[in-house]
């Protein structure tokens, strides 16, 4: 799959890591915290030296790739701020079954009332009686 996946994303003249570097990266937006400069600066050194070869589409994988480096930098950043305030790890992992989820399908349903029939219910959270009723 991955070598189909490459065919798909790149040019034939990139180097076979960055299709690696690539899946890499899509793990690490799920993981921010895992992100280090470590992890990125192999995947960085390959965006910038490939960033303005090949066709349309090999360079729009690469600038892909660069938003989601940029991103996970400034959200590493910006949980160590929000660390350094609270005292508490900000980039903690969330579960499928947060309340947050939840959240989401609820601001769905109110963007999308004719589409409400095909959206799953939302769990109500602990706490919470209806779904109008505030999260905090």
């Amino acid at each position: 799959m991955a070598a189909r996946l490459a065919r798909r994303l790149f040019d034939a003249g990139m180097p076979p890591e960055a299709i690696e570097h690539y899946m890499k990266l899509s793990k690490l937006c799920r993981t921010p915290k895992q992100a280090t400069e470590n992890v990125l600066g192999p995947i960085d050194a390959l965006v910038k030296a490939n960033a303005s070869r090949g066709t349309p589409r090999n360079r729009d994988t690469l600038s892909r790739m660069r938003e989601a480096i940029d991103g996970l930098r400034n959200a590493r950043e910006g949980a160590k701020k929000q660390e350094d305030r609270t005292g508490k790890p900000a980039l903690a992992p969330k579960s499928a079954t947060s309340a947050g989820n939840d959240e989401s399908r609820l601001s769905q349903r109110r963007a999308y009332p004719h589409l409400s029939a095909t959206l799953p219910a939302p769990r109500l959270p602990a706490g919470r009686k209806t779904l109008d009723q505030p999260a905090c």
